[in-house]
Parts: structure tokens; sequence; C-alpha cells
């Protein structure tokens, strides 16, 4: 993956906490009543990586056909590269926790800042190659996090408590190459319908379409004959239509108890972020999507090439297989509200264990994938992604729900 004389690299790390609540108490100096605990943290950290195997030098791969041997090029448009560096990530860390009115209410607070340089990326080239793998560019990841919790109510017989994490994150390409001023991360793929990128000072996951609808200068669809036009998108010129990152991660766990009877959520949420479904684009080709139900003719909203408003109906199959491969028809808010899990159960008491071997015993049903609450794709996930890549969660592609499962559990301490 690596040459000899880059494949060893460093990778230091330093954590340093001061919990000033201690030191306060420590000094005899008066801390707040209805503060229990305060603590601040640092911390700093550099890592490496190296990259996919065969990058080093072009090779020739040896295929059996027949009798007879065959020496093939598993890739002959990329040129390798002998000097590859490894990637290198440098992060930074500072948190501060709180907790207050004898733990009956806590916050823990992150900000952190990475920044990841000599990634590997493919330029392009003329000559006997499209293009060589070259270490490049500088991208910044950078982020808070927020977790409060807590026990609103807490009684002899019964408690609720309640935890809710928040995440924001920015990821930004700080730079690229004098050769190359937009990344694509699904280069060389053509079954999609979008690109998933990012171009120098914007944001990582911009999803750019293949083909749009051409517009006049007030943003109008332009008719000819009925029919929208469609004009290829393509080159460092084309417009994002979305992206994927969400403005807010957000989870919400409430938890009540009474008497050894128990009742936990969990709430999933996203806001922010966009989608594309692939699924409806391709039911909508076939004639299945719900937006297809009109099986006669249609009016395109948009002005003819004159600038005149469009008053030509079409033939409603015609057009809907014309705009399955637009993205912008199939763009959606990911946003959602899901309920994750939900568990009922019940600890029985110590006092039925005496004649048991049982130190503690739990029953539980348990509930997983349950609904959305909140959704703005058409009947798809909203999740998207069939991995983890930036690519793949840009859209959703004829893939199945998440199931949803119904069970119990038992837990047993000796």
């Amino acid at each position: 993956t690596l040459p000899s004389n880059n494949r060893s690299f460093f990778y230091p790390s330093a954590n340093l906490s001061f919990v000033v609540s201690d030191f306060i108490r420590n000094q005899n100096w008066a801390l707040p009543a209805w503060l229990t605990f305060a603590k601040v943290r640092l911390s700093a950290a550099q890592v490496g990586k190296d990259t996919d195997p065969y990058q080093l030098c072009n090779w020739l791969n040896y295929k059996q056909n027949g009798n007879t041997g065959d020496l093939t090029s598993p890739d002959t448009s990329i040129r390798a590269n002998a000097t590859l560096k490894p990637e290198i990530s440098t992060s930074y860390e500072g948190g501060l926790e709180l907790k207050f009115l004898q733990n009956r209410l806590g916050i823990d607070f992150t900000y952190y800042n990475s920044r990841t340089k000599n990634q590997v990326l493919i330029v392009p080239m003329t000559g006997s190659f499209n293009g060589k793998y070259i270490n490049a560019g500088l991208v910044s990841n950078k982020g808070v996090e927020l977790m409060l919790y807590g026990t609103p109510v807490k009684t002899k017989d019964f408690s609720f408590d309640l935890t809710i994490n928040m995440a924001h994150n920015l990821s930004e390409v700080v730079e690229l190459t004098p050769e190359k001023k937009e990344v694509i991360f699904n280069e060389g793929e053509s079954n999609f319908i979008i690109d998933v990128g990012a171009r120098e000072g914007g944001k990582l996951g911009d999803i750019y379409p293949i083909q749009s609808y051409k517009r006049d200068n007030n943003g109008n669809i332009i008719i000819r004959d009925g029919y929208p036009l469609i004009e290829e998108s393509k080159g460092n010129d084309r417009k994002a239509i979305g992206n994927i990152q969400p403005k807010l991660l957000m989870s919400v766990t409430p938890s009540f108890a009474y008497k050894g009877i128990y009742l936990t959520a969990l709430f999933d949420m996203k806001f922010g972020g966009d989608i594309v479904s692939m699924s409806e684009s391709v039911a909508t080709n076939y004639g299945m999507a719900k937006r297809t139900e009109n099986r006669g003719t249609i009016t395109v909203k948009g002005v003819n090439e004159d600038g005149t408003p469009n008053t030509t109906a079409v033939d409603a199959e015609s057009y809907y297989k014309r705009i399955a491969n637009v993205a912008e028809e199939f763009l959606y808010d990911a946003s959602f509200i899901k309920l994750k899990e939900l568990s009922l159960g019940y600890s029985f008491p110590k006092t039925l264990l005496k004649k048991t071997p049982f130190n503690s015993l739990k029953v539980a049903f348990v509930a997983r994938n349950l609904c959305y609450l909140m959704s703005h794709t058409p009947g798809t996930s909203p999740e998207g992604g069939y991995d983890t890549t930036m690519f793949s969660q840009a859209f959703d592609f004829t893939s199945i729900p998440y199931t949803r499962t119904l069970g119990f559990s038992v837990n047993v301490g000796f």
C-alpha cells in the first residue's frame, strides 16, 4: 500500500484534564451548592493512514483462458505512483463536563477540530494515461457535541430520566491541487443520476446532477413541443443541487421506572441534509411511482423558447420516462425522526430472589426500528446509503426498509 521509505508514521497523542470542583474544595474555597462537579479536558492527536493496495506501480494480471494464458491490466487508465505518502490527520479537542443538584442534571460539551493532509487523489493527465495518483489536498473537519442528562422527576417509587445527545459537524475542502479543483467520490461510475464530491473551498458531500432542466434567466424550465428541455450537466461550472451534510444529529432517550417496571425509548433524529431517491427514479421510469398515477396527458409548467407560458399537453408516459434521470425531480430533505427502540421490562425485587441462585433478574420486551415519526421521502428510507462512503449516503437505491424486530430479553445476575 505504501513504499518502504514511507510506510512508517508517527501517531502521538496527549490528554489533559482538570477537575475544577475538586481543586476548589481542596483549597477550602466556597463552591455554589447547586454545582456538584466541574471538569475541563484538552487533547491532541495525530494518526497516519495508508491507501488501497496496488497503487504504487502499474501491474499485469495473468488470467487463464482455456489452454492459454492472457496478460491483462486491471487499470491501464490511471498511472501509479511509487512515492505515495501516508495520509496524516491531526486533531484537537476541548471539553467541559458539569453536574448540578447532586447529579440530578449533567452537561457534557465537546468541541473538536481536525485537519487531514496528503490524501490520495487522481488528477488528470495527457498521454497514455487519463490520470495519475498523487498526494494532495487539505480537509477540515470540525464540530460540536453536546449531551444533556438528568432526572427531572424522582420519588420513592417513580423516576423519570432523560438523555439528549446533539452533534453538529462541518467537513470542508480547504485546498486540492493546481491541476484539480474538484474531487468526485464516484469517479468512473456511470450508472447513477448524480455525482457526489466537493470543490476547493466548499463542503464535502455536494450533490451534482448528471442531467438538468434547461432554464431561462428567471429560473423557468424551457419547454419545446410540450416537453422540458434537458441538458447534460458536466464540467466544473455545474451547480450542486444539494449536500448530504446534516445541520444537526440528535437522539433522545426517555426512561421511566415504577416499582420495578421500566419503560425506555430511543428516538433517532436528523435535521438537514439532502438525499436523492434513485428508487423513485426507477419507479417513475417504469410507471410504478405514485406520481405516475396520471395516465392521461400532462401540461408541464414552464415557458416556451419564445418566453410564453407553455399550454401544450403531452403524453404522461413519455413525459415520465423523459424526466426519470433528472436528479432534481427526486431530491428530498433527508430530515427524519425515528422511533428506533422501545423496551418495556420488569426487574424482580431481591426479596423474591432470596431462595434462588440469582442476585438479579430482569425480563423485557424489546422492539427496534418501529417507525418514522417524520420523513420527507416518498415512502423510501430517508437514511439512504448502502455503505459508509459519502457517495452512497447521497441516495437510496432500491434498498429494503430497515427490518422491524420484536423480541424478549432476559438478564440474569449471579
